[in-house]
């Protein structure tokens, strides 16, 4: 059984690792073991970790993470949230984002392309891969939320209003200059593939997480 999904797009980048873990996969030991996390709290803050912050970033509340040094993972944990993982051409830098909606509305891929530009990095230089979540055919919302994330993100069936977080995804990092070939999605629903992935709206509450992890290899 498939434990992991992957993007072609970072896979093609030398010394990059990641995967998108599904509910029976952790990640193995070598460069994605043991990922630094924060607390997420579907804000807009991104934060860098080092060698030196890896373990205390746990301690933080933040949604974004990036890193620019070898032997370093980095990730998120969602489950129906939008899972993104990201990289430079050279592989220099790479980069693990948790967007719910919340978060999306709050403008955290904008904070964190803005916290890059200040370090050097352009947005035109990255490859994206959103992750899987929950899909517009299961992502029932009010009027509040489809406001909130603009108008790319409705979609009504039945008299019913849906939410599609992947291309809300996808218009944020458009707009912030992320031509759209270098943006993929690995984007089952989290809702209904019950086989492979935990949600929290299927289930009620009642879910673990799925882990999307990337970092440089050491070299």
């Amino acid at each position: 059984m498939t434990q992991a999904l992957t993007s072609a797009l970072l896979t093609a980048v030398p010394g990059v690792r990641h995967g998108f873990f599904t509910r029976h996969g952790i990640p193995p030991a070598g460069p994605l073991a043991a990922p630094s996390m924060a607390r997420q709290v579907h804000s807009a803050h991104a934060i860098e970790v080092t060698h030196g912050t890896r373990e205390t970033c746990a301690l933080e509340e933040a949604d974004a993470l990036w890193c620019c040094e070898c032997g370093v993972s980095i990730a998120v944990r969602t489950a129906d949230c939008v899972p993104m993982l990201a990289t430079t051409d050279d592989g220099a830098l790479v980069l693990a984002v948790h967007g719910g909606w919340r978060g999306l509305a709050a403008g955290v891929i904008e904070s964190t392309v803005a916290a890059l530009l200040a370090r050097g990095y352009a947005a035109q230089r990255l490859r994206v891969a959103i992750g899987p979540h929950i899909g517009p055919c299961c992502y029932r919302v009010g009027s509040e939320v489809l406001a909130a994330l603009g108008p790319v993100s409705r979609v009504e069936r039945s008299g019913e209003l849906f939410a599609d977080l992947g291309a809300v995804a996808r218009e944020r990092w458009q707009q912030v200059g992320v031509a759209d070939d270098r943006i993929d999605l690995v984007n089952p629903c989290t809702a209904c593939d019950a086989e492979r992935f935990v949600s929290y709206r299927r289930d009620h509450g009642c879910a673990g997480r799925q882990l999307s992890v990337i970092a440089r290899e050491a070299t």
